[in-house]
C-alpha cells in the first residue's frame, strides 16, 4: 500500500528532526523537547504541503480506433500504443490526446491540423504530441529498408571519422520533427520520456531504426565535422561516450529499474550525443531550445 502525500511529508519531517536530535544531542531532555517543539512549528524547519486537486480526465477512443479513422493500419496502432503507453492498441486515450492525433492527420479540416493542447497538469499533454509524431514515423518507416548497424566511431583510435548513423538505411537522414523547449531544464525532464519511447520503438536493439539528438549548448563537439579520429576533440568526446556506455552497462548488470536506466544517455539505442553526428546525418527527432535553434539557423553549416 502506498503512502499518501501527507504521510510522506510527515515521515520526511520526522527524519530531519531525528537527525537534529542525534547530531546535536543535549544532556537536558526538557531542552531537547522544547527545541523539537520549536522546530516542528510551521515555517521553521518545513512548510505545510500545498495540495492541488486534479480532476479525472475521461477516456474516449482507443489508439486503434483513432488510427483507423485517419487511415493508419492496425500494425501502426499496435506499435504506437506499445511504444508510448506500453499497452496494446485497445488502450483508451483521453479525449484531447485522441483529438490531437486525429487533427494532425486531417489536412484541410475547418478546425486546422496544428492543434494546441492546453489541458491541466498530469493530463497527458506530452503524449498528445508524441502520438502524432511517432504515428508519422512508424508510417513513413514502412518504406524504409532494414536498420543498419551503428558505426561506433568512439571505439576507433585511428582513421577517418564518419558518423554513427549508417548511410545505407534506404532512407534520407533528415530532421522529421523538432521538439522545442524554452529552457534546458524542461528538455532534461522530457528527454527521459523520449528515450523510453525511442527504446521501445527501436525494439531495444543496437541497430536502431529511429534516431534522436539533443542539440543544446551542452552537447559534445561543435558544428564543424572532424576529419580524423585522432583529432583531440574526437578523442575527448570518445572517452566521454565510452564512459556513458560503460555506466549504462553496469546499471543493466545490477538490474537497475527501467526508469533509472532511461535517465542515462545511450548512443547504442539511437541517441546522438555529438553535434558532429547530427550535422553529418541528422536525427529523425531534434530536441533543442529557442536560443540554440536561432543560432543553428544563422550558421552556414
Amino acid at each position: 500500500m502506498q503512502n499518501t502525500p501527507l504521510e510522506i511529508y510527515d515521515a520526511i519531517k520526522e527524519t530531519y528532526l531525528k537527525y537534529l536530535d542525534s547530531a546535536f544531542w543535549l544532556r537536558d531532555a526538557e531542552v531537547m523537547a522544547e527545541r523539537r517543539d520549536l522546530l516542528s512549528e510551521d515555517g521553521v524547519l518545513s512548510t505545510p504541503p500545498i495540495m492541488e486537486v486534479i480532476l479525472p480526465y475521461k477516456n474516449s477512443q482507443t489508439v486503434k480506433e483513432v488510427c483507423q479513422s485517419v487511415g493508419l493500419g492496425d500494425d501502426i496502432a499496435e506499435s504506437l500504443s506499445q511504444a508510448i503507453f506500453n499497452e496494446p492498441s485497445d488502450f483508451s486515450l483521453r479525449k484531447h490526446q485522441a483529438l490531437a492525433l486525429e487533427a494532425c492527420f486531417k489536412y484541410g479540416s475547418p478546425n486546422g491540423h496544428n492543434p494546441i493542447v492546453t489541458s491541466g497538469t498530469g493530463s497527458g499533454k506530452t503524449e498528445s504530441f508524441m502520438l502524432p509524431l511517432f504515428a508519422r514515423l512508424f508510417n513513413e518507416s514502412k518504406k524504409w529498408g532494414a536498420p543498419q548497424p551503428l558505426h561506433q566511431w568512439w571505439h576507433e583510435r585511428s582513421g577517418d571519422w564518419r558518423p554513427s548513423r549508417s548511410s545505407g538505411e534506404g532512407k534520407l537522414a533528415a530532421v522529421r520533427a523538432i521538439i522545442l523547449y524554452p529552457t534546458n531544464a524542461l528538455v532534461e525532464d522530457q528527454v527521459t520520456r523520449l528515450r523510453k519511447i525511442i527504446a521501445k520503438a527501436n525494439g531495444n536493439t543496437q541497430n536502431p531504426q529511429f534516431f534522436f539528438g539533443r542539440y543544446t549548448g551542452a552537447t559534445l563537439g561543435d558544428q564543424k565535422v572532424p576529419k580524423k579520429n585522432t583529432d583531440d576533440a574526437v578523442k575527448e568526446a570518445a572517452n566521454e561516450i565510452r564512459d556513458v556506455i560503460s555506466e549504462f552497462a553496469e546499471l543493466q548488470r545490477l538490474n537497475a529499474e527501467e526508469d533509472v536506466l532511461y535517465q542515462l544517455q545511450n548512443p547504442l539505442n539511437g541517441e546522438m550525443l555529438t553535434r558532429w553526428d547530427m550535422v553529418a546525418a541528422p536525427p529523425d527527432i531534434l530536441v533543442t531550445n529557442f536560443s540554440m535553434l536561432n543560432v543553428m539557423l544563422m550558421r552556414d553549416v
